[in-house]
């Protein structure tokens, strides 16, 4: 079967092939989550191939590796796999290699012409830079692919590459019936725990759709299916370390319909190709955040699972951890380049204040690790809050997930800039990090003003 590209990636393949004309040898393609990187991967592929060129297409992940051979394999591709338990062709024009692995025979390989990196934004990790410094070294192309071209440090990409391709944003795939469209739900106000009973909101939005959750850890993960479970739904729970034979029969109960709530760890991100491991089409109807991120690359992805389009779909996204307050809309507008990017965050609820059992004295976020409160006598309570904490993190708080409008959401990231605004000095904003719940006030602090300073010299 032939390579079929739509209209948006004929145009980011005609921009890549004339950028290489030109010379330039390092180059990043941007394809938002579900725009299909891994069909326009196969196609720069099958052309090398096709003229006799060495291609080989790197993943970090075991579970991407097997995903892009099935692709390769759908499409003809006759190819090689270097990975781990794997026997590898070594004639073969064409490789499908985990880092882990060619890290450690990059001596004995020939040097490909090009090399394409999937995942991009992770390439700062060490084994990434051996590999790829190996083989940009020695001649090869460098050609990447993510949806979110930036590191979890906030940074840019330039480091790495010295061109650009954009795809089309997230809105315009929606718009042109590429992904579904969406509902999405989030708490009123963020804060420090799980928002809303997850089983009560899932049968509420949810029920009967064929739904992934997206929990913090293992223990997390199966608490959860025991709460499904207890109300009579189908549910089960994956996650990294789960057996190869168990993960495949669990995917495929999920892809049947027996089971309709998947609960997952750090299983289900970026490049994770559901359909190739059930053997069959599976659309995913809902997602469910429990756990926060910072990295906006794993939100966009997450919401992803469940925008693949089918006829009359409209997928359901709760938002159990408020991560929308962290990284916006997912069909926003997003300008990508290869500069640094520091990403905006929105307003964070102030965490309730805890109360001492001892001298019913109040204490607020960030909380003491002892009562502060003194007696009349200049004795301080001393009461540890240890245990109330520790209760606190555990929590999911009973509330409810709502729908917000987009007047809702330009209202809260208006009052975000008003309250920056308006603090006038290192220790105003410091204070309001501080109220927001930020993990690192100080520094939050810090960079705002240094680019309020920036801003006023350049004006100067």
């Amino acid at each position: 079967m032939a390579v079929s590209l739509r209209n948006y990636q004929e145009r980011v393949s005609r921009e890549v092939g004339a950028i290489l004309r030109e010379g330039v040898r390092r180059v990043l393609v941007q394809m938002s989550t579900g725009a299909g990187k891994t069909v326009l991967a196969s196609h720069f592929i099958d052309r090398a191939r096709l003229t006799d060129r060495r291609i080989y297409f790197l993943c970090h992940r075991v579970e991407l590796v097997d995903g892009t051979s099935g692709t390769l394999s759908r499409y003809g591709i006759p190819h090689g796999v270097i990975a781990s338990g794997v026997r590898s062709d070594p004639s073969a024009l064409v490789q499908v290699c985990s880092i882990e692995t060619l890290k450690g025979c990059l001596d004995g390989l020939p040097v490909p012409w090009a090399i394409i990196v999937d995942e991009t934004h992770h390439c700062r990790a060490a084994g990434w830079e051996q590999v790829i410094g190996h083989f940009v070294a020695a001649g090869a192309i460098l050609i990447g692919l993510t949806a979110t071209p930036k590191r979890l440090d906030g940074r840019g990409l330039g480091a790495f590459f010295d061109r650009i391709v954009l795809g089309p944003q997230t809105a315009q795939l929606i718009e042109a019936g590429h992904l579904s469209r969406f509902r999405h739900f989030m708490p009123d106000a963020p804060g420090k725990f799980l928002v809303g009973d997850p089983v009560a909101h899932w049968k509420r939005r949810a029920s009967g759709l064929r739904s992934v959750g997206f929990a913090k850890d293992v223990a997390q993960s199966r608490q959860l299916v025991e709460q499904f479970r207890e109300a009579g739904i189908a549910a089960a729970h994956l996650d990294g370390n789960t057996p190869a034979d168990e993960r495949r029969e669990t995917i495929r109960a999920f892809a049947g319909g027996e089971i309709l709530v998947l609960i997952n760890v750090d299983l289900f991100g970026e490049g994770f190709d559901l359909a190739a491991v059930a053997g069959r089409p599976v659309t995913v109807d809902c997602v469910m955040f429990y756990r926060r991120t910072k990295s906006l690359s794993l939100y966009l992805q997450w919401a992803g699972r469940a925008l693949r389009p089918f006829p009359g779909k409209v997928a359901i996204i709760l938002d159990h951890a408020g991560n929308w307050y962290q990284h916006g809309d997912i069909d926003a507008v997003r300008i990508w380049s290869l500069g640094d990017d520091t990403g905006k965050i929105a307003k964070k609820a102030e965490r309730a204040p805890i109360t001492c059992p001892e001298c019913f004295g109040q204490a607020r976020f960030p909380y003491p690790k002892t009562c502060e409160t003194v007696y009349p006598d200049g004795e301080p309570c001393g009461h540890s809050f240890e245990k109330q904490i520790a209760e606190i993190q555990m929590k999911i708080e009973e509330g409810e997930l709502k729908e917000k409008t987009k007047h809702e959401r330009e209202a809260a990231r208006r009052r975000q800039k008003r309250e920056e605004f308006e603090a006038d000095s290192l220790a105003d904003l410091t204070r309001l990090g501080r109220e927001r719940g930020y993990r690192d006030p100080h520094k939050w602090a810090f960079l705002k003003w240094s680019g309020r300073k920036r801003k006023t010299r350049s004006a100067a």
